[in-house]
């Protein structure tokens, strides 16, 4: 891919002969994702842009490779052909700094299990598509890598937790269906569903843990034909309340 240093403008959201219309059409014609060269962003020259992130720190960028990749990063430059900062402080400035190269370079690559919703929630607030795409891959990469080791409380409530989330929030069911079914590949034991029903319902502490339909609708599907392990520790919940 050849470098596009050199076409991009040095000040504002496109080259001084060029008219507003004339950079919205070649924005348009832009195929993405597209390599642009993360290099860039090293270059002052080539920033016009700063993403105010989380705790005043900022991430800054082109407007012209933002609009590329989002129709609505191009409509907030068309509509305000003066716009320096955009305001992001409800994402950690890892989370902006990795959406910016990863729109740069083109290609996702790994984000740690910490940060994939915050990711998929900035990518989704821009309606990135190609982005979403490859993060919906990627999720499904890391609850199959982490399903696949040891069945520790930990990554069992992971995958319960980041399915609910998608179910609730985002309405994909599939990550529901997903779930439960390697849940019960892979862990289709009476005694590992008996201790994670305990923990999650917090039977063997006095947390107090509300339980969303989605919740226990996930938590019925995994128990399958050991639903009574289930109902023992809702019920001892129940009357412990």
């Amino acid at each position: 891919v050849p470098s596009r240093t050199s076409t991009l403008p040095s000040k504002g959201c496109r080259s001084h002969c060029e008219s507003l219309e004339e950079w919205i059409m070649r924005v348009k014609q832009v195929a993405v994702p597209m390599d642009f060269g993360v290099k860039n962003l090293a270059i002052s020259k080539h920033i016009n842009v700063a993403l105010l992130a989380a705790n005043g720190r900022s991430v800054k960028a082109n407007s012209q490779i933002l609009a590329y990749n989002s129709r609505v990063f191009e409509s907030k430059f068309k509509e305000d052909e003066l716009c320096e900062t955009i305001d992001l402080t409800e994402f950690t400035r890892h989370v902006v700094d990795t959406f910016v190269k990863t729109l740069y370079s083109g290609k996702l690559d790994f984000v740690s299990l910490p940060f994939m919703r915050e990711m998929w929630q900035l990518a989704a607030k821009f309606n990135v598509k190609w982005l979403l795409k490859q993060l919906d891959s990627h999720l499904i990469y890391l609850i199959e890598e982490r399903m696949s080791n040891k069945p520790t409380f930990a990554n069992m409530k992971y995958i319960f937790e980041e399915a609910n989330y998608f179910k609730t929030n985002k309405r994909r069911h599939e990550y529901m269906a997903m779930a439960t079914h390697k849940l019960n590949s892979l862990y289709n034991t009476k005694t590992v569903k008996q201790k994670f029903f305990k923990r999650y319902i917090c039977i063997s502490n006095n947390d107090t843990v509300i339980l969303s339909t989605n919740q226990i609708n996930l938590l019925v599907d995994f128990a399958g034909e050991n639903v009574d392990l289930l109902l023992k520790f809702v019920l001892k919940k129940v009357k412990r309340d």
